[in-house]
């Protein structure tokens, strides 16, 4: 693992002036000018069409808030400077109800109207892979902001050429957690390991991914005790109970949003994090750090965290002007859906522009191996890659790091290099027959 590089500048954003002036993703006009330039004059053409499929219900419904404010954000900076080919940029989520049936339905029914010029899939993993199909059936062009699951994109046989995915493989985030664990247990003899996951494809795999890779990194560890409690399950008194009685040194875990909370919330009558040095994966979300200071009255710390949206991961001034001007614009902190989406219109609008044009086959075309600037990208240039062969998106920053009390509730935070994380990922897909050797 590799320390991250940290600014010498403790300022926590710039005047709007400031940051319009400088930013590099073209998160420009958060506030439209008093009259009309040629360009937004030219914006009076037909609009570009955006439609987005969430969700907007029960616990689940953060994650289509978030996204759906991302890609406010980016579509309103363009339309203050004249839109994306001087067209105005229109923004439309609907709400799946985290069901399959109906995320599909509203993704057929995006690509039957012929009005929408890109369809943002912001469900999810379940649900991502019924709007894939309709996506390769259909021929619409989809870029994939939520969904981790690998599967989604590392296996060809389900290829689309018109699905894309601006959200990290979760075969990435855990080379780099295990990566980040392995160092760290070797250091302090913790050998002795615990799981608790989401009992579904993105806890399964998460699992799956880390064991392997911790294995490789330490092959000392032991694996002693492996839970499986239901999302949104209400009561972790047994799985924490089944964990300590293991006596484990350490214990992974891939639960997130209000489940990491109850987790920890439940496991402080036990001592749980006290007893047992705890890496999650997800913890490190504003969505799960805000509900955990709700509950706890601060952040605990101590806890070992994987970490993204945050204004210091990467500790840059690019990343840092856009998570304070989405927090300026929204009132709260940007979660990892929230920059995943984003990221996804920064591919969007450059291949449009690269193409000049938004046909679906001209876009799409662009979009194989394009390169981008954005906030999450690894430093020091801050690129990342959509790769052609997959459609899956690389180098954005993969960072872990210890929970302190205070913002930015991360310390000494580490990530890993893109050579080590598709050298391990490689040897897996050639062992599934998915890569060529």
């Amino acid at each position: 693992m590799e320390k991250s590089p940290k600014r010498k500048t403790g300022r926590k954003g710039l005047t709007r002036r400031e940051f319009l002036k400088t930013s590099a993703v073209s998160l420009v006009g958060l506030g439209a000018g008093s009259h009309l330039s040629p360009r937004v004059a030219h914006a009076q053409k037909a609009p570009i069409r955006i439609e987005g499929i969430s969700s907007f219900t029960g616990r689940s419904a953060v994650t289509g808030v978030t996204t759906r404010d991302a890609v406010l954000m980016w579509a309103e900076g363009l339309n203050a400077q004249g839109g994306l080919l001087g067209r105005k940029i229109e923004v439309r989520f609907r709400d799946s109800q985290v069901k399959i049936e109906e995320s599909t339905r509203l993704a057929r029914a995006a690509a039957a109207s012929k009005e929408a010029d890109l369809l943002l899939d912001c469900c999810s993993s379940l649900e991502s892979f019924g709007v894939k199909e309709v996506s390769r059936d259909l021929k619409m062009l989809t870029i994939t902001g939520t969904s981790k699951t690998t599967e989604l994109t590392a296996d060809p046989k389900t290829f689309s050429p018109f699905h894309f995915r601006s959200s990290p493989s979760n075969i990435h985030d855990m080379a780099a957690g295990a990566k980040y664990a392995a160092d760290i247990c070797k250091k302090n003899g913790w050998k002795r390991w615990a799981m608790i996951a989401p009992d579904y494809a993105y806890g399964r795999e998460n699992v799956m991914f880390f064991v392997r890779f911790l294995k490789i990194f330490y092959p000392e560890a032991e694996i002693v005790a492996e839970v499986w409690p239901k999302l949104y399950e209400p009561d972790f008194t047994p799985y924490i109970n089944k964990i300590m009685g293991a006596k484990v040194d350490a214990c992974f875990t891939s639960q997130w949003g209000g489940d990491i909370v109850a987790l920890l919330e439940q496991g402080g009558l036990y001592g749980f994090s006290d007893k047992v040095k705890i890496f999650s994966i997800d913890l490190g979300d504003f969505t799960a750090i805000n509900p955990v200071i709700k509950a706890f009255g601060k952040f605990p710390p101590g806890i070992f965290m994987g970490t993204r949206s945050n204004p210091i991961v990467p500790d840059t001034k690019l990343n840092s002007d856009w998570f304070y001007a989405f927090q300026k614009r929204f009132n709260y902190e940007p979660s990892g859906w929230s920059q995943q989406t984003y990221t996804a219109c920064l591919f969007y609008q450059k291949a449009v522009e690269k193409a000049g044009t938004t046909d679906q086959n001209a876009v799409r075309a662009a979009l194989e191996n394009l390169e981008i600037v954005c906030p999450w990208g690894t430093p020091p240039g801050q690129k990342c890659v959509m790769r052609g062969r997959d459609h899956q998106i690389i180098l954005y920053t993969e960072a872990w790091g210890k929970t302190i009390s205070k913002m930015p509730y991360v310390e000494e935070v580490l990530t890993m290099s893109w050579d080590d994380i598709i050298k391990v990922e490689s040897d897996w897909l050639k062992e599934k027959g998915w890569l060529k050797t």
